[in-house]
């Protein structure tokens, strides 16, 4: 009660009414306004030469430093991920922060006792606040 009395009587003056709706919009817009970015995600899909979707295919994301004196990467010891493909034929990869990486994918098919590898690789840029999607192609 003693709550609802006070804010009665601060709307009766119309200039602490205005003060008190902009102190309001300032705090909502601040609160609501910043959100943390999130971290640099791919989703990458293996496929054959005659784009079947390929399961269980080995994918590995290996950091390789840059030797171009404009776009500079450095590799830090441990940046390596793995992941397999699921029945679509896709894994998803999340990185701490952006970054360009190289995806090496082996797929191996068993006939029988005699085994066989199909094999692709790309670079797969992870970027911030995005999820990049690259299909990577796998031949004999």
């Amino acid at each position: 009660m003693f709550t609802y009395l006070v804010v009665k009587a601060s709307f009766k003056n119309k200039k602490t009414m205005k003060t008190l709706l902009s102190v309001c919009t300032v705090v909502c817009l601040f609160l609501f306004s910043c959100k943390e970015p999130t971290k640099p995600k791919a989703n990458i899909f293996v496929t054959d030469e005659n784009g079947v979707a390929l399961r269980d295919a080995r994918v590995v994301l290996n950091c390789v430093p840059s030797q171009d004196a404009i776009n500079t990467q450095e590799c830090k010891d441990g940046i390596q991920q793995e992941g397999s493909t699921d029945a679509s034929g896709k894994v998803t990869f999340t990185t701490e922060l952006p970054a360009v990486l190289r995806a090496d994918v082996t797929y191996t098919i068993v006939q029988g006792v005699t085994f066989d590898s199909l094999k692709g690789d790309a670079f797969v840029e992870f970027k911030e606040d995005e999820i990049t999607s690259q299909t990577i192609i796998v031949y004999p």
